[in-house]
């Protein structure tokens, strides 16, 4: 029998980024808007389940749909990143 893997983490951690106000706005107006018939735990859950389906997307379209290894370094805000 193998040993079992890592567990995933699944410990919230806080994250900052910079968005544009007009499509902030929009979005907070999404959330209250919809958050009962969704069922959103909170905003944090709301932007996390946005971003995830991102994710999805392109791993789907560019990874066959695999999960991308890394993503443990920094990113630079603002700006793009270096290959």
């Amino acid at each position: 029998m193998s040993a079992p893997g890592p567990l995933p983490d699944t410990a919230p951690k806080q994250v900052t980024f910079y968005m544009a106000t007009d499509d902030l706005k929009r979005a907070k107006a999404a959330y209250t808007g919809t958050s009962g018939q969704e069922m959103d735990r909170s905003w944090s859950d709301f932007v996390s389940r946005a971003v995830l389906k991102e994710v999805e997307r392109r791993e789907g379209l560019y990874n066959e749909g695999g999960r991308y290894q890394g993503g443990t370094r920094n990113l630079a805000p603002g700006r793009k990143i270096r290959l």
